[in-house]
């Protein structure tokens, strides 16, 4: 109900912040909010290279380039096996729409496709990555990649300058980032989603 000029209204902000007190979103601050989870997978260790120039950010979630375009994203990512299956489901759903004239059918099950993809594609890429000797080392939630980074890098860092824990028994205990459980490798949908369903 609107609040007219009398005695109640001027009674007082019973249950009203200040105006200076006011929430990040009132004030219009909500770039901060949005949060991505990212996957960081690190190389196999080879000599006389640095893993952490070649460790790699991936980015969980749906995937906006792999839903418009979700070939070209299997390729850019070197998934070849993903973008053949992708191409051979385009090429048979075409030869069924034009042969069963389903033109309309076709069109949706060419966007759920493409919706399968952008929402698969990250896992695709970890899957594809832990192939080739790299290991999952953890998840970071940042707004961006760069912050992603940064996070990750500061703390790896502040815990090499960390003096070790010593137990009760006297032996050191090295300081280790707790790593996140393994991720089942061939699921459909949100399975392996470590946030729940």
């Amino acid at each position: 109900m609107l609040q007219g000029g009398g005695a109640r209204a001027q009674g007082g902000d019973r249950g009203r912040s200040a105006p200076d007190e006011r929430d990040p979103l009132d004030k219009g601050d909500a770039e901060g909010l949005i949060m991505a989870s990212f996957i960081i997978m690190e190389p196999p260790e080879k000599a006389g290279t640095n893993p952490a120039e070649r460790t790699l950010f991936v980015r969980d979630g749906f995937s906006l380039l792999a839903f418009i375009l979700p070939f070209i994203w299997l390729l850019i990512h070197r998934l070849w096996f993903e973008a053949a299956l992708v191409l051979a489901v385009a090429v048979a759903l075409g030869f069924v729409g034009d042969y069963w004239n389903l033109g309309g059918a076709v069109a949706v099950l060419s966007l759920l496709v493409s919706i399968l993809v952008a929402l698969e594609a990250s896992n695709w890429r970890v899957a594809a990555l832990r192939r080739r000797g790299y290991v999952e080392k953890g998840v970071i939630e940042a707004t961006d990649r760069a912050e992603a980074e940064i996070r990750y890098f500061a703390e790896s860092g502040s815990s090499n300058d960390a003096p070790a824990v010593v137990p009760a028994a006297g032996k050191p205990v090295e300081r280790r980032a707790m790593p996140t459980p393994p991720r089942p490798g061939g699921t459909v949908g949100l399975v392996g989603y470590p946030r729940g369903n």
